[in-house]
């Protein structure tokens, strides 16, 4: 008998236990299509030339290693704040906002709505399908997961007759998390008016949106990703925002992030004090290094520069990809449209494991690819092998 005998059945990572597998297969026409991380022509995850950059700036002038604040630094909060709600709005804005410096786009989540399911709702729709780790995080925290259709895959479009009849019976105060862009998995975003029609009935029926910020230019440009946070802010909704720098500044290990809160201005102490106990009980103060990072390519004209410029190519080489896995398979010409990292394939879980087992292709059981993950080069055989398990 053991003091852990309570403990659950091992629990394997879908997405970073396959990483393993991946690693051991040494087949030269392997393509790994899982982790949601970009990839350039020769398969590897850059450094910005802007973050170098950044980092011998900071090295040169960096006295210790001294804690930070329990929000974090307040230079990069302001710098990221403006990123995120533009300079204009977010000095409308800030009487009304909290933010806070996190640990990575996942930390924020996991305060986020360790928050809102203590204080305002246990009930938090998720939309279906999302990113996996979004149940995983509400579990952890205790949550009411509900869901709402996002997803048609008939028409591999936007179930949006099933999305507003869930929210018209919403109860009010249910929190609602949307993903802001590059929807993961299916790279299938809101038009400017649906995003208008459900911020309109989300006031409506009270409830609490919280966007999830993973993929910050990745869609589009930077005003064109961040409409729908700026417009609920402009309509007056007080909602949850986490951001994560991982993908738009390269920073993957670094885990940078923020949590944003807007709310009326009469409880925003209040809510800076729930936070700061929040963070004080998970991890006491923020990660600095990866924070000074990004507040120093944005507060550097020369860097936010060269960040967008290099950003902007990222985004059009998986831009390109879509375009030219379209071209080359007919079923597959719905992929072309979509935004960010992510595609669903039309394909049952048979046929992915054959594609691992005969073709050295991995992507995840539901069918989900990292367009990043393709080239020029490697592009053939995945069609090609997309073919033999019935997908041309």
């Amino acid at each position: 008998m053991s003091l852990f005998d309570a403990l659950p059945p091992i629990e394997i990572d879908p997405i970073f236990g396959l990483a393993q597998v991946i690693q051991k297969d040494e087949r030269s026409n392997k393509i790994d299509l899982t982790v949601g991380v970009y990839r350039d022509v020769e398969l590897k995850t850059p450094i910005f030339d802007a973050v170098r950059l950044a980092v011998q700036l900071i090295t040169k002038r960096e006295k210790d290693k001294g804690y930070l604040p329990i929000l974090g630094d307040r230079g990069f909060l302001q710098k990221s704040g403006q990123l995120l709600f533009g300079e204009k709005l977010y000095q409308e804005v800030e009487s009304k906002l909290v933010g806070g410096s996190m640990i990575g786009g996942t930390g924020a989540l996991s305060i986020g709505l360790g928050i809102g399911v203590r204080y305002v709702s246990r009930r938090v729709y998720l939309p279906e399908p999302t990113w996996g780790n979004h149940h995983t995080i509400l579990s952890m925290q205790q949550g009411e997961v509900k869901t709402y259709p996002y997803y048609d895959p008939v028409n591999r479009s936007i179930d949006w007759e099933g999305m507003l009849k869930t929210f018209a019976k919403a109860p009010p105060k249910s929190l609602v998390l949307l993903h802001a862009c590059g929807h993961n998995p299916t790279g299938v975003d809101l038009t400017k008016e649906q995003w208008k029609h459900l911020s309109s009935l989300l006031l409506e029926k009270q409830c609490i949106p919280f966007f999830d910020m993973a993929y910050l230019g990745f869609a589009s440009s930077i005003d064109e990703d961040t409409f729908p946070i700026r417009y609920f802010a402009r309509e007056g909704h007080e909602m949850l925002v986490a951001h994560s720098f991982s993908k738009s500044f390269g920073l993957y290990g670094e885990r940078v992030g923020t949590l944003w809160l807007l709310t009326d201005t009469p409880h925003k102490l209040q809510l800076a004090s729930a936070l700061k106990k929040q963070v004080r009980s998970h991890f006491s103060n923020p990660p600095r290094h990866g924070a000074f990072i990004v507040k120093q390519i944005l507060d550097d004209p020369d860097l936010t520069m060269l960040w967008r410029k290099e950003l902007d190519h990222m985004r059009k080489r998986v831009d390109s990809m879509r375009a030219l896995l379209s071209q080359k398979c007919a079923a597959l010409d719905y992929v072309s449209k979509g935004r960010g990292l992510f595609s669903l394939l039309p394909i049952e879980k048979e046929a992915v494991m054959k594609l691992r087992d005969s073709y050295a292709i991995y992507l995840t059981e539901r069918g989900r690819i990292n367009i990043a993950g393709l080239t020029e080069h490697n592009i053939g055989h995945f069609t090609h092998s997309l073919k033999e398990v019935g997908i041309e």
